[in-house]
């Protein structure tokens, strides 16, 4: 009683072991110790595991308010920077933690006859299959500087960082997003997950529709919805949210 739904099936799973792998008798005599009532009983149990709570994907509606903060001049400086690493996460689908230390840093932008296109690219050493000394570890990092909004969130992004005295252009092996220090400064160490997670919900908090459940994973996994949604094959998805090879990183 009172138990986790896995615990009849993890002890079961222990009898097995004893008897196949180590050669106990646990069964006192007995053919099988799992009779048919038991497995009756792990299936009941097993109907009543909760369901997996996982981290939402930002809405548009919550997408679009972000990039508005971000061109928002009335709003904390260092809130807009904040606001626009984690828009940067998310068109480049990246995990927080790839951002902790960056360099190479590159602002590639074209204007032709009034229309701006153009990415943000950095590259990082701090993601998740990085392994040292391979060259191959380095993670591109690519986001377009056009979102949903308008005017670009990428041309308000670096604008914002020069209005914070925060040179992203020469950032070498440093956060993208510096730990704010009591008097408003930025510290040499990153911002962590769990900070992030408390700052984007204090973010969307200002939305009437509030932040239920959102974590800092919700910036990469919502243009990776987004491409789902459209019918993007699962191969270029994998490709965009930097998983290796295998269909269960893109489910």
């Amino acid at each position: 009683e009172n138990k986790p739904a896995s615990n009849l099936r993890g002890f079961v799973e222990g009898l097995n072991f004893c008897k196949y792998v180590v050669g106990m008798d646990v069964c006192g005599g007995q053919p099988d110790i799992v009779s048919a009532k038991v497995k009756r009983l792990i299936e009941k149990q097993d109907s009543t595991r909760k369901e997996k709570v996982q981290a939402r994907v930002l809405t548009v509606q919550e997408v679009e308010f972000l990039e508005t903060f971000l061109s928002d001049e009335r709003a904390d400086i260092t809130d807009r920077v904040a606001c626009g690493c984690m828009l940067f996460c998310l068109y480049s689908r990246s995990r927080w933690s790839d951002i902790r230390k960056i360099y190479n840093f590159v602002s590639d932008i074209a204007e032709d006859d009034g229309k701006i296109s153009g990415y943000l690219e950095c590259r990082t050493r701090s993601h998740k299959t990085a392994r040292r000394g391979e060259g191959w570890n380095l993670l591109p990092l690519v986001a377009p500087v056009w979102g949903i909004t308008s005017p670009p969130w990428g041309l308000a992004f670096l604008k914002v960082c020069k209005l914070a005295q925060r040179d992203i252009d020469q950032l070498d092996h440093e956060p993208l997003l510096a730990a704010p220090t009591v008097d408003g400064g930025g510290s040499c160490r990153s911002v962590t997950t769990k900070e992030a997670g408390k700052w984007i919900r204090n973010l969307l908090s200002q939305m009437e529709s509030g932040a239920n459940f959102t974590t800092i994973h919700t910036l990469k996994g919502t243009p990776l919805s987004w491409c789902a949604k459209w019918g993007l094959d699962p191969d270029s998805r994998a490709i965009l949210g930097h998983h290796a090879t295998g269909k269960s990183s893109v489910e």
